[in-house]
């Protein structure tokens, strides 16, 4: 009996996908049909191309069977293209997946995927003022889980933080010419150096093995991708005047792993339905502590994390976003001009004149809430993290 056939069109068809859709993809087979208008189609903006990826990776995971319809022309650009297409390049690497095109067969299509793969696998990020969209995969289950930009040759390990530091802030450092001074530029590249470090680190010590320290097996899959986008900023009042909501130039920087997820990974327990969603709520808020917590003992191999306190510092003195997609839980914070800014520090003492943060996200669903909602679960964790350039 052939099972049910949930057609997904790319790009944008695995974002909005309703529960049950997403149910019945995960209990039959998927078709993602490539739009032949692909680029015009590509979102920007609210919906990060990071979590269409998640969904992917859920669905590869799952061993859910995955037919990727290509159109011709498309597909004979992905060789030279495809670090270009973040969500075609994971496309292009899973394992269980089969490819076909109505133009395209045989040998042919057989090698334009493997070239396709191999500029994937060996590609580099570049510093420059050309690159929209940069992406940075590291394919495990396929033996190409380290590319050179982030782990070292030699030792075959990750690269020291500060080399990694140094890398992000030459990808990033050509896009930052709205910035006022050169000192400016450098502060606010360095600071989110910092922060894609500390993000990246955190795919390779938690989203590469599983429970029992084993590779994670088929479509294991690990991310960092660039992207220069335009950011909306809502209106606001500055120095007695009201500036209207207006477009920004901006950069998204994303992380995506398709490992346990923060749950798994800190408890060694399996998330299901009978996981308390404010249990999860809660160990996701530990995973982002380098602190221990005597509520949920953290198994986890210790890292130099910042934690998250220091991430959302980091972010408010960046005037950006966070948005954080792991299990069922979907959450943010934002600290854009002229939004509001819930839990912050009551202002006090030395410091009276600045209202920091407190260590807490709020739900993606119910704006301003530190309480969480569910959404269909999801593998691994992905982070997306959005930076106005005005």
């Amino acid at each position: 009996m052939q099972s049910h056939i949930t057609r997904i069109q790319l790009p944008i068809g695995l974002a909005d996908m309703s529960s049950d859709r997403w149910m019945a993809a995960l209990g039959g087979s998927v078709d993602l049909e490539i739009s032949a208008d692909y680029e015009r189609l590509l979102p920007s903006g609210p919906s990060g191309e990071v979590f269409s990826i998640q969904r992917l990776l859920s669905l590869a995971r799952n061993r859910t069977p995955i037919r990727v319809l290509w159109p011709a022309g498309l597909l004979a650009r992905m060789p030279s293209a495809a670090s270009l297409y973040p969500l075609l390049a994971v496309a292009v690497s899973l394992q269980g997946a089969t490819h076909e095109s109505e133009d395209i067969g045989g040998e042919e299509l057989s090698s334009l995927l493997a070239r396709a793969r191999r500029q994937i696998f060996n590609y580099r990020l570049r510093g420059d003022l050309f690159s929209d969209n940069q992406a940075l995969l590291c394919v495990d289950a396929r033996g190409h889980g380290r590319p050179q930009d982030l782990y070292d040759r030699s030792s075959n390990g990750l690269r020291s933080r500060e080399d990694i530091e140094t890398t992000v802030l030459s990808v990033l450092s050509p896009h930052l010419s709205n910035t006022e001074t050169a000192s400016q530029k450098f502060v606010l590249a360095s600071a989110l150096a910092v922060i894609v470090a500390e993000l990246f680190e955190n795919t390779h010590l938690h989203g590469r093995l599983d429970s029992s320290k084993a590779p994670m097996g088929p479509d294991a899959m690990r991310g960092l991708l660039f992207n220069r986008i335009a950011v909306t900023l809502p209106s606001h009042r500055k120095s007695g005047h009201l500036i209207e909501a207006h477009e920004v130039p901006g950069l998204e920087v994303s992380v995506f792993d398709s490992g346990l997820g923060y749950f798994a990974s800190y408890t060694r327990q399996a998330l299901d339905s009978s996981t308390s969603l404010d249990d999860e709520w809660k160990v996701m808020h530990k995973c982002f502590s380098r602190h221990f917590s005597p509520e949920h003992n953290d198994f986890r191999q210790r890292q130099r994390g910042m934690g998250l306190y220091e991430v959302l510092r980091a972010l408010q003195e960046l005037k950006g976003s966070i948005e954080v997609r792991t299990g069922r839980l979907f959450a943010y914070r934002t600290f854009f001009e002229g939004e509001l800014l819930p839990q912050m520090h009551a202002p006090s003492g030395q410091w009276a004149r600045i209202r920091l943060p407190k260590p807490v996200l709020l739900d993606v669903q119910n704006k301003l809430t530190p309480r969480p909602s569910a959404n269909d679960a999801v593998v691994g964790a992905a982070i997306r993290i959005v930076i106005p350039l005005a």
